[in-house]
């Protein structure tokens, strides 16, 4: 019994040795050691499929000698494919596309992982990111649209979810399958450049996303088929994208045996005509296929799967009969079709309707009797039910409501009598796709347009919704008061576009793909040679001309554009702001957007680029896409991803063959939709326009948190020197945006040699303003180390940065006097931009406290930063401030925000401090919450059970905004469900005034606009002359 215990016992320590050494391993070494000990026959089995023997779509045995799984492939752009049963039917890629929203993907892709799952796969054969360059591709419904840099980083979004998931996801179709017709025998001819700049960014992005697999076309690219393409498989993906997965062939495209291996294809499906016997001939017999590759294939293959940990314990486990579908799933598959749902005319704000109308006319089969919602071929999903859009309406009505219905054939004058006498009629009108073959129009038939001409007619009140794969041609736009397309929006059909229809969503979708006017206005209409090409040669003669980008630079008006889509509230956009890193270079863009409408509602701010004239480029580029919800009366500043040199480089085809930067004069356009541009700002990459900071500054907005907790106060130093700094709006931003120097300098954005400024000695009272940058004392600042805390000037630990006489009105003066630690004396340093180190985050944790620690750190500076944030309130009792101040706030953190955490060795004093749950409240105000995109793990250390009483007999504020002035801390839309806690002070303190401020100057009140900010001038110690800014 001892012997075997001591048995026992070695076995386990060796096995716990083997554990750790593969601890340490990558999955490509785990690969290449498990490759060591196969034998040739075993390595070819794991290379080519099982000619269908499986229920799967693909499969290949595994090995029981090597304890290898065997790996399975099922179909998965709309969910499970293959007509697998028990599955969610979710709205079509195109639909997830068409929200702008990578959280929304990211979602999406998690889910279908999920079920793949619990369906027994390995490998799920998606996403399908090939650029919709015909407007008729019978397979768009699968793609993510027509722009690069929108399939992008949807692409990174979708990859990046099914592999959260022990899944392998599967990139395709590499490379040009952009068109059905003769797809097996055409050859989709490209230059260089517009290949990486248009077709090859979404294939790039997977690969950055870490995508385990890239299925190769069935087309010829070039002439040479993709599937045996050593330039774009072997050269480009593999080379120049430095992709490590394996490359698996389209079903039946691969059609060389040595061409193909040595070419980069990895894996043959579904079966082995050309990756069977033929390789080992081609390996041991004639030599053509170094048996290194074939080695290289293998471990490809198995490092894809220890990466996904589908050979790890406990191993992944499923089967095809298992039930995938969820309640939790169902509700995601009806979010996504509601923020799918594009409505893209509202004439006279029609929609929403009132759920009382007394009668609605509802026409088209597409509203009950052929309702599509899902598309054809390898996207297409055996749908649980189909919630008709006629049902979803009548469970949206009162019982006072009457809906009658009419199918397409029925319409006629009996029928229409109905529509005339409704309050209003709703024609619902379909078409749908498949793989295989190209639409042959962009038109509904001429029996449900006939319908909606027949309709409009009689019934000025008319709506209509189009169930539809892709662009449309809308003849008929004119006639009708709303359109709404909703794609194709799988099983919760009904319900989603009811609750758009009735307002209880507002529709948030923005257009994939232009939709012309006419089937003849079109990149490629009218040319043969562009499609569907001559004899079998399709020419790519509009090369970077490809949707919105070539109605740009043709001079054409869609009917409506890239980008668009309309809302139940109104938003405006203001104060753009662009802030420049020169080496390496990284440019942060941000803007201000304001809803003014009466809703809750999502706006898509989108970030255009104009290349100088040198480039060759088209009109403008989308570089940046931003989603925010916002309450009414709302504001937020939304920060686009950092544009990095390789955003704003072209592709090289002639000398490099790399991407190059032009120097010269560009621009930015922010705006609705590619068409409706509200800020433009031009800028030279050589610098002649805006400051050069070092690569190692932070620009940030200075908050102050006495009013409403600090989200709607700001520094504003204004542009000229001399001026006092006040108190601002987020509105007012030409002075608000500073960076800290590592010297303790806050200097200006807008003027690199302005810097915060204390006028005179630094005493209680002392002004402070902006002057010249001189190096003086006076112009240096100890920044505390907590998020929220002092500033103070440098040498002096008991005096701090402070609003003149606490008052947190707009246009309040700057002062410094005595510390007291009371919020009028707080402040946050909010960046807007950072060139640090980013990595991704890997927790996710929600916490809502009442806590902030004030730090007090003398010679010490903070860069600290609050992204992406989700912000709510509730009430509880300051006697400073008012009798209904927000007293919680919670931070929604992500792989797209994050926090740099600074240490300090200093005590910190913390306000009294409780737990609490936030709840918002109804009251209207401006609130400034904010998003970015700079990745980093969260690191800040957040305190929320610390508790200590403060007390102060320094200036306390009589004046604080009223309750009927503040509201909740509206949230704003984030890119992942990673989230951390940020606290914010609760404090109830009796203090009473033991000071004042005092000042020489007068201030003077002036009016811009709708907004009203006080000025004053003051003259510093150096005896320069003053000036004023208004």
């Amino acid at each position: 019994m001892g012997s075997s215990r001591i048995l026992c016992a070695v076995l386990l320590s060796i096995l716990l040795c083997i554990c750790n050494v593969i601890g340490q391993l990558t999955p490509r070494q785990r690969a290449e050691a498990v490759v060591a000990d196969m034998s040739l026959d075993e390595k070819i089995l794991f290379v080519h499929g099982t000619d269908r023997t499986s229920p799967y779509i693909g499969n290949i045995f595994g090995n029981v000698r090597l304890n290898l799984s065997s790996i399975n492939l099922l179909d998965g752009p709309q969910g499970v494919g293959n007509g697998v049963r028990s599955i969610t039917a979710f709205p079509s890629a195109l639909n997830v596309a068409s929200t702008f929203d990578t959280d929304l993907m990211y979602r999406f892709a998690e889910a279908m992982a999920i079920e793949h799952k619990i369906k027994g796969t390995n490998v799920l054969l998606g996403p399908m990111v090939n650029i919709a360059r015909v407007p008729t591709g019978g397979r768009n419904f699968e793609s993510f649209g027509e722009d690069p840099y929108l399939a992008s980083i949807l692409t990174s979004a979708s990859v990046r979810g099914i592999q959260s998931q022990p899944m392998i996801a599967c990139v395709k179709h590499f490379a040009n399958n952009n068109q059905e017709y003769h797809r097996t025998t055409q050859s989709s001819n490209v230059d260089e450049r517009t290949q990486w700049e248009i077709y090859y960014p979404a294939f790039q992005a997977g690969v950055e996303a870490g995508t385990g697999s890239v299925m190769c076309s069935y087309n010829k690219v070039n002439n040479d088929w993709a599937c045996e393409n050593q330039l774009i498989i072997d050269r480009d993906l593999k080379g120049r994208m430095g992709f490590k997965g394996f490359v698996v062939s389209d079903w039946r495209a691969s059609f060389g045996t040595v061409k193909g291996a040595n070419a980069g294809l990895d894996m043959q499906m579904p079966n082995s005509d050309k990756f069977g016997s033929a390789l080992i001939s081609a390996v041991n017999g004639t030599g053509q296929v170094p048996l290194s590759r074939v080695d290289d294939m293998v471990a490809r293959i198995l490092a894809a799967m220890y990466a996904a940990g589908q050979l790890d314990y406990p191993r992944p486990t499923g089967s095809l009969t298992a039930i995938a579908q969820s309640p939790a799933h169902n509700n995601l598959a009806r979010t996504l079709a509601e923020a799918s749902c594009v409505l893209l005319k509202n004439d006279g704000g029609i929609l929403p309707l009132s759920s009382t109308m007394r009668r609605i006319a509802v026409f088209g089969d597409a509203a009950s009797r052929t309702v599509v919602s899902v598309g054809g071929g390898s996207g297409n999903v055996i749908m649980p039910y189909n919630v008709a859009p006629l049902a979803g309406i009548r469970n949206k009505v009162t019982t006072a409501t009457n809906v009658t219905y009419t199918t397409t054939a029925d319409v006629g004058n009996t029928t229409l009598l109905l529509a005339s006498v409704a309050d209003v009629a709703i024609v619902f009108v379909s078409t749908n796709a498949a793989e295989g073959v190209d639409r042959s129009d962009l038109s509904f038939s001429p029996a449900q347009e006939n319908m909606i001409s027949a309709v409009a007619a009689v019934q000025p009140n008319t709506i209509v919704v189009m169930q539809c794969p892709g662009a449309v041609v809308l003849p008929w736009a004119n006639q009708v008061r709303a359109v709404i397309s909703a794609f194709l929006l799988g099983q919760e059909n009904g319900n989603a576009i009811a609750n758009v229809l009735f307002g209880l969503v507002n529709p948030s979708g923005r257009l994939a793909v232009t939709f012309p006017l006419n089937e003849n206005q079109t990149p490629i209409a009218n040319s043969p040679s562009q499609y569907p090409g001559v004899s079998d040669q399709v020419t790519y003669s509009e090369g970077l001309l490809v949707g919105y980008r070539w109605y740009d630079a043709m001079g054409q008006t869609p009917s409506f554009p890239f980008g668009h889509g309309l809302s139940y509230t109104q938003f405006e956009y203001s104060n753009i702001v662009v802030v420049i890193n020169p080496s390496p270079l990284q440019i942060q863009v941000s803007v201000q957007i304001h809803n003014l409408g009466p809703r809750s509602g999502a706006e898509v701010a989108q970030l255009y680029l104009t290349y100088p004239d040198t480039a060759g480029e088209p009109p403008k580029s989308l570089r940046g896409v931003k989603k925010v919800t916002l309450s009414p009366g709302a504001t937020a500043i939304v920060s686009f991803d950092v544009l990095k040199e390789r955003d704003l480089s072209i592709w090289d085809a002639i000398n490099t063959h790399d991407w190059l930067l032009i120097k010269g004069e560009y621009a930015f356009h922010i705006g609705a939709s590619s068409r409706d541009l509200r800020l433009h700002r031009s800028f030279s990459l050589d610098g002649s326009d805006f400051p050069t900071p070092s690569p190692t500054l932070s620009f940030y907005i200075v908050q102050q948190k006495a009013y409403a907790l600090g989200i709607s106060r700001v520094i504003d130093g204004g542009t000229s020197t001399g001026t006092v700094a006040v108190l601002a709006n987020i509105n007012n931003v030409k002075g608000r945006v500073w960076k800290l120097t590592s010297a303790g300098e806050l200097r200006s954005v807008y003027d690199d040699g302005m810097c915060l400024d204390i006028k005179g000695g630094v005493t209680n009272g002392a002004l402070v303003g902006l002057w010249t940058c001189t190096g003086n004392p006076n112009q240096k600042w100890n920044v505390s180390s907590s998020e929220w805390g002092t500033i103070k000037p440098a040498g002096y630990s008991d005096l701090c940065l402070d609003s003149k006489s606490a008052g947190t009105a707009e246009g309040t003066q700057l002062d410094i006097w005595t510390c007291s630690n009371l919020p009028h004396q707080i402040w946050n340093l909010m960046s807007l931009a950072s060139a640090g180190p980013v990595t991704a985050s890997s927790t996710s944790t929600t916490t809502s406290t009442t806590a902030t620690t004030a730090s007090t750190t003398s010679g010490s500076s903070s860069l600290l930063t609050s992204t992406s944030t989700s912000l709510n309130t509730s009430t509880s009792t300051h006697s400073s401030l008012s009798s209904t101040s927000p007293a919680s706030l919670t931070l929604t953190t992500s792989p797209s925000s994050y926090f740099t955490s600074i240490t300090s060795s200093a005590a910190s004093t913390s306000f009294t401090t409780t737990t609490a749950t936030s709840t918002p409240s109804t009251a209207s105000t401006t609130n400034i919450p904010t998003t970015s995109a700079l990745s980093s793990t969260p690191t800040a250390s957040l305190d929320s059970a610390t508790t200590t009483s403060l007390t102060s007999t320094s200036r306390v504020s009589t004046t604080g905004p009223s309750s009927s002035t503040l509201s909740s801390l509206n949230t704003v839309s984030t890119t992942s469900s990673s989230t951390a806690a940020v606290s914010s002070a609760s404090t109830s303190t009796s203090s009473s005034s033991s000071g004042s401020s005092a000042s020489s100057s007068t201030p003077t009140t002036t009016t811009s606009g709708n907004t009203a900010s006080t000025t004053t001038t003051f003259s510093t110690s150096s005896g320069n002359t003053t000036t004023s800014h208004a």
